[in-house]
């Protein structure tokens, strides 16, 4: 239901979704509600999604940001426990860096090659000193530092 105002603007409008077109009528945008909560999508001149924002029924939520062939490359993240992640990912669509935290508040960093391998991997011991793990090609720990 719409309540009209007296500049003829509406105050409340509902629906299940909206599409927002540019004046050619491509969508460049979407805010729905989806089978496990709340999506916004924007899109690029080419229909392209480029960002995302996600609310799940579980309490996580999601961020995700495309390049302009719709190539995932950065997304954050908040777990339904709250644990938040940072994730980078290459040209390919593949992860390669991560910064999350534990629900401990444990901080971690994770560096992967061009075939997915963890390389190299920090965090915090609970006292709070450092460690940073370096791996080889194989999945092996070669060096702690």
């Amino acid at each position: 239901m719409t309540t009209p105002t007296n500049d003829g603007v509406q105050e409340v409008v509902r629906a299940k979704r909206f599409e927002l077109v540019d004046d050619d009528g491509r969508v460049r945008g979407e805010m729905a509600v989806g089978s496990d909560g709340p999506i916004l999508a924007l899109f690029n001149r080419h229909e392209a999604p480029q960002f995302s924002a996600f609310v799940s029924d579980d309490g996580s939520s999601d961020l995700y940001f495309s390049d302009p062939l719709s190539r995932l490359r950065l997304s954050v993240s908040i777990g339904s426990d709250g644990t938040p992640e940072l994730a980078l990912n290459d040209e390919n669509g593949d992860l390669r860096l991560s910064i999350s935290m534990e629900s401990d508040g444990t901080p971690n960093l994770v560096m992967r090659d061009q075939n997915g391998a963890i390389r190299l991997s920090a965090w915090l011991y609970d006292d709070g000193a450092p460690s940073i793990d370096l791996w080889d090609e194989n999945g092996n720990i070669t060096r702690r530092l």
